[in-house]
């Protein structure tokens, strides 16, 4: 039965960040406001990070890189909270939206939740990470 719904929980995942992939490129607008100024080219970052969510949710969906995939999303969710800490600074509305501070700690956790289920997909502890990638040279 834990077999079935981490499969299950695969491809919601996979098909999940193909569509919020698609997005980045159908209304980048939406996107660009949160990408923190420092960095530069929001328009960029947005195209660049839907690519890699389009390429991963396929890549999760395939048993042969599915681990590989798992880690890697894991990993780009990370480093894409920075937009949603950013957002949360200074308070920039997403659409016509500005989150609460209640709003900004549930999309924190979920966020937290999100790695976490990435990792559980790749059948990958947090902790084991640095042996997973030193395996792979």
């Amino acid at each position: 039965m834990i077999k079935v719904f981490q499969i299950v929980l695969t491809y919601i995942y996979g098909i999940s960040f193909i569509y919020i992939g698609i997005q980045h490129y159908l209304n980048p607008v939406w996107f660009e406001a949160i990408v923190p100024k420092f960095i530069g080219f929001p328009s960029f970052w947005v195209y660049l990070s839907g690519f890699f969510e389009i390429i991963l949710g396929f890549l999760l969906m395939i048993p042969y890189t599915r681990k590989f995939a798992g880690v890697t999303l894991s990993l780009l969710l990370i480093i894409l909270y920075i937009a949603n800490i950013n957002m949360w600074v200074y308070g920039i509305p997403i659409g016509d939206n500005k989150l609460s501070l209640l709003e900004h700690f549930l999309r924190g956790a979920i966020q937290f939740l999100l790695i976490i289920g990435a990792f559980y997909i790749s059948n990958i502890y947090p902790a084991n990470i640095i042996k997973y990638f030193t395996k792979l040279k």
